[in-house]
């Protein structure tokens, strides 16, 4: 339920409009999530692999320790900590906001107050501890898969009389350039699948667990947003949910009448705190395996009482998703997200090249299918958009990667400050 939890979350309500404008007709729009799926799908086989080989916590950050050294995982751990988790809560805890004020018609003083108590709240019931965290999660995300389930099968039930739409071609396919900026928001909204391999430590029996969980989940996530997004071009009129930021809202009115916008928005608010709480499950535990390995601050591995919730990274992630809201708006806040995470997830798919070669955990088991083609398209993907996304906002993304950068000093007085403490 975690890997589900996270993944399904607010990108679905939020992207589908903008991937429309971009890409201009039925046919490319289904192709991206498509190509959406089959690479998630295939970056679950390859961190399946990973997770079967080394299942400790901390997930990706010990296989690029493992793989590529300290650095590399300092390097890794850096982006992950400054900006990867903080901004990816702080972009969901701002969608949340948006929409409870939709819901109930109100300024946007009271989204942004939102933001910042959906935040709160999340940080306070991970405190709580891994059990009560994991009991709603899994209420969280049971609600919001059945409602948007639930939307997507009224409908298809309502508007079997538009299917024609499906088949609109337009004037001609979208030169690659385009593509990949549609895969940017593709990609984000199927961000989040490999966050269970932080918690492989407390999985019960990982190296089958983390291979069920993982692929089920990339498959389940995939037909689910296609379903949506043939619901929604079914539903709407192309212009209307082309550049929409609130299709599903839009469709909701369609299928259950002038109420459909205030029921839509409520299951987004629903929706975006079960991927906020996810992600605030994994964050702390990613900071937690960089102490524990002696390239974080030795207070990431302090703990609750009940030894299962990593307290200093919790609030360490409140902190700093804080100061997101405060100072970024929410393209500026995705656009750091989406240019580091393609950076660092690279890696971590990287490395399972390095792990068979160095054949560190033989003896786990499972190999990912199609080996080396399988992972390797993973990579091509993210440097296809990560390319594509530096031409197209060079200021925005030449920032986020500035910040990836600054580890290299970072790390250097790292060194020093341990040789110094050693001595």
């Amino acid at each position: 339920m975690l890997a589900v939890g996270v993944v399904v979350g607010t990108g679905i309500f939020a992207v589908p409009g903008y991937v429309a404008a971009t890409l201009g007709a039925p046919g490319p729009i289904l192709l991206a999530w498509l190509l959406g799926g089959a690479l998630t799908l295939a970056g679950a086989l390859t961190y399946a692999e990973l997770g079967s080989r080394l299942p400790q916590q901390g997930g990706s950050f010990v296989y690029v320790l493992h793989a590529f050294g300290p650095f590399a995982a300092f390097f890794k751990g850096w982006g992950a900590f400054l900006v990867g988790y903080p901004a990816s809560c702080a972009v969901v805890a701002t969608i949340l906001g948006s929409y409870f004020a939709a819901a109930l018609e109100a300024p946007p003083s009271v989204a942004r107050a939102a933001a910042f108590v959906a935040a709160t709240l999340a940080w306070l019931l991970n405190l709580r501890g891994t059990r009560f965290s994991g009991t709603l999660q899994t209420v969280l995300t049971l609600l919001k898969v059945a409602a948007i389930a639930t939307l997507a099968v009224l409908a298809l039930a309502v508007g079997p009389g538009q299917l024609d739409r499906l088949t609109l071609v337009g004037a001609g396919w979208p030169k690659a350039s385009a593509f990949a900026a549609a895969m940017v928001g593709v990609l984000w909204t199927f961000d989040g699948w490999a966050n269970l391999n932080t918690v492989a430590g407390e999985v019960r029996d990982p190296r089958r667990g983390l291979r069920r969980a993982l692929i089920g989940t990339a498959v389940v996530v995939a037909a689910l947003y296609l379903l949506v997004n043939v619901g929604y071009l079914v539903l709407l009129p192309f212009d209307q949910l082309a550049g929409s930021d609130s299709a599903a809202s839009a469709a909701a009115e369609t299928v259950l009448g002038p109420a459909g916008g205030r029921v839509i928005a409520a299951i987004v608010v629903v929706s975006a705190f079960g991927t906020l709480f996810g992600i605030w499950v994994a964050g702390p535990r990613y900071f937690y395996a960089m102490a524990r390995h002696g390239l974080f601050f030795a207070a990431a591995g302090q703990v609750t009482r009940d030894g299962s919730t990593p307290r200093w990274g919790a609030t360490a992630l409140y902190v700093l998703t804080l100061a997101y809201l405060l100072t970024g708006s929410f393209s500026e806040i995705l656009g750091f997200y989406v240019a580091i995470s393609l950076v660092y997830g690279t890696l971590a798919i990287a490395a399972v090249y390095r792990l068979r070669a160095k054949r560190i955990g033989e003896d786990g088991g499972y190999r990912v299918p199609g080996y080396p083609v399988t992972p390797a398209l993973v990579i091509a993907a993210a440097l296809w958009v990560t390319g594509s996304e530096i031409v197209a906002s060079p200021v925005r993304t030449g920032i986020g990667l500035a910040m990836l950068v600054l580890a290299l000093p970072a790390y250097r007085w790292w060194r020093r400050r341990e040789v110094t403490s050693r001595r």
